[in-house]
């Protein structure tokens, strides 16, 4: 018996897709997938609840959106 394990990188190559997928407005309601968001002085609370899985009422994070800039944008 042999097997073959063969890996594959899933983001590899995708961006530009997906960039066209988003400018084309063709996906409605995408912003849905967006679950929870945080300033940037929450970082450290995102990642430990994308850590978690879930938040405290017991809602899936599934995309954490993190705003805000770490240096002013002119």
């Amino acid at each position: 018996r042999e097997v073959d394990i063969l890996g594959s990188f899933r983001y590899a190559n995708t961006y530009p897709t997906a960039l066209k997928l988003l400018s084309s407005n063709t996906l409605p309601n995408i912003e849905k997938l967006i679950t929870h968001r945080f300033s940037l002085k929450e970082t450290k609370d995102a990642f430990e609840l994308l850590a978690r899985g879930h938040d405290d009422e017991g809602r899936i994070a599934l995309k954490v959106m993190v705003e805000g800039s770490p240096v002013p944008l002119r």
